[in-house]
């Protein structure tokens, strides 16, 4: 993920894109899908880089689906991805706050 000591806000202004990876984007109709990935799409100077799901497997299905190179089978796995600077939690409310915890470790 981003080096310590960097913004999103320094890396807008640098004018390059903003890296995105979306934890729980799967190839089925999930929320992430319907939602959050046209909003994402529809905003410059995001682009969506990675991507991790319940496992590799289902990962690298919605990788192909979606057009993303980059498919894990865990958060953790995501956050280390230095192509990543943002990370979206794109799953059920009960799992935020430990996927929000692996990210943020």
């Amino acid at each position: 993920m981003n080096t310590p000591g960097s913004s999103l806000a320094d890396l807008a202004r640098s004018g390059r894109p903003i890296g995105v990876g979306v934890i729980g984007l799967g190839a089925h109709g999930s929320w992430a899908e319907r939602s959050h990935l046209p909003a994402l799409r529809a905003v410059p100077g995001f682009e969506l880089r990675a991507l991790s799901a319940s496992s590799k497997q289902s990962a690298e299905r919605s990788g192909h689906k979606h057009g993303v190179r980059r498919a894990f089978g865990t958060a953790a796995e995501l956050a280390a991805c230095d192509e990543v600077d943002l990370v979206v939690v794109a799953v059920k409310v009960p799992h935020h706050r430990e996927l929000v915890r692996t990210v943020l470790t």
